[in-house]
């Protein structure tokens, strides 16, 4: 467990792909912080204030550290997600996705 501030966030899980993949990155980039774990929410009430509601924890880089962009795939099955030796994974789980449960894989270029 890193011992980095993190910062919580919903986003709206009938949002696109890519437009939750580019909030993802928004936030990244305010908190100055990774994406590090990202998963679907029981909506309707604060926090979830969304019908289907994603959460996402932000973990804080070291100062000085890159902040590298996030990146989501969605992935069918329950095997391995099959990323390239030049990523990293950052987190494997169900979200919504234009309202539906998809299995998403979050990673970061190395």
């Amino acid at each position: 467990m890193s011992a980095n501030p993190t910062h919580l966030a919903a986003i709206d899980g009938d949002a696109t792909l890519q437009v939750q993949e580019d909030k993802l990155n928004f936030g990244q980039n305010g908190f100055t912080a990774e994406a590090t774990s990202y998963a679907k929410a029981a909506g309707g009430k604060p926090p979830n204030q969304f019908n289907h509601t994603n959460n996402v924890t932000f973990t804080e880089v070291d100062i000085g550290a890159d902040v590298r962009p996030i990146h989501l795939k969605v992935v069918e099955g329950t095997g391995a997600a099959n990323l390239a030796d030049d990523q990293d994974e950052a987190f494997d789980s169900e979200v919504y996705i234009e309202g539906a449960v998809k299995r998403v894989v979050g990673y970061h270029e190395k």
